[in-house]
């Protein structure tokens, strides 16, 4: 049974939750420390948030730019600078996962894609605009 676009949105609001109350109790610590999340992101693969990007094809959630705006928008409220940390990783699957889309015989894209839901795989990339 096919899922109606708004139990999908539910379904990663309700997992952007459960994240925010966690992660919002060792936001402060982080910030005090100056020390990287790690136990977010590893909390975020294991319950599949990381892949929600990635076509459901591949096992991942099938969001769209709208599903994932709306579930970031929840775990912001729990933990702002980890929210910003993985949005740039979602919107990378997200942007591979339109590329593959447009020509699903780009094998190197599809095996990217599958290895972001079975192997849990993180894109991110330091990008920024260029100086006049």
């Amino acid at each position: 049974m096919e899922t109606t676009r708004a139990e999908r949105q539910q379904k990663f609001i309700a997992i952007a939750a459960t994240h925010a109350d966690d992660f919002k109790t060792r936001v402060t610590q982080h910030d005090r420390e100056n020390s990287f999340p790690f136990e977010n992101v590893a909390a975020m693969k294991s319950s599949g948030y990381t892949s929600m990007t990635a076509p459901a094809e591949f096992g991942g959630g099938g969001a769209d730019i709208l599903d994932s705006v709306l579930a970031q928008e929840r775990l912001a409220q729990g933990d702002l600078p980890t929210a910003i940390t993985i949005n740039m990783h979602l919107f990378a699957v997200g942007w591979i996962a339109d590329l593959w889309r447009l020509d699903k015989r780009k094998n190197a894209l599809g095996a990217l894609l599958e290895s972001v839901v079975r192997e849990r795989l993180i894109l991110s990339g330091g990008v920024s605009d260029p100086k006049n």
